[in-house]
């Protein structure tokens, strides 16, 4: 990891003990996004969002079978984050992406980054 963040392939943040790694060139708000990408119960939110385009609580409960104290969690942070927006629909708060083709682009991107950081590492070690 060390050859490819030198040679500018990727930008390798430490942060608490931890390597984050991420694009050239990705900007602080795109790293949390990004880290949002990677965690396995936010991408499976927002990837239903990316489909149904807007979901309740409840809806994102039976889609993605999380508790409604999960769901609850998830979609506070995401709110915070300005990931989401809401609307009141009824009775409802009805919940959408802020940007959805900003995640769209961050969610099918993250598994090249993926696929071309692997392939450079086994370059490194094919002698």
């Amino acid at each position: 990891m060390d050859k490819l963040a030198k040679e500018g392939d990727i930008d390798r943040i430490e942060d608490n003990g931890y390597s984050r790694i991420y694009p050239v060139g990705t900007d602080s708000k795109d790293r949390i996004l990004l880290s949002l990408v990677r965690r396995k119960t936010d991408h499976e939110i927002l990837s239903w969002f990316l489909t149904e385009k807007s979901l309740t609580q409840q809806r994102l409960s039976e889609v993605t079978a999380l508790s409604k104290s999960t769901i609850s969690e998830h979609l506070a942070s995401l709110l915070e984050l300005g990931v989401l927006k809401t609307r009141v629909g009824g009775e409802r708060r009805i919940f959408e992406l802020a940007e959805p083709a900003k995640i769209d682009g961050l969610m099918s991107r993250h598994p090249v980054l993926l696929e071309k950081a692997t392939s450079r590492f086994i370059d490194l070690w094919d002698f």
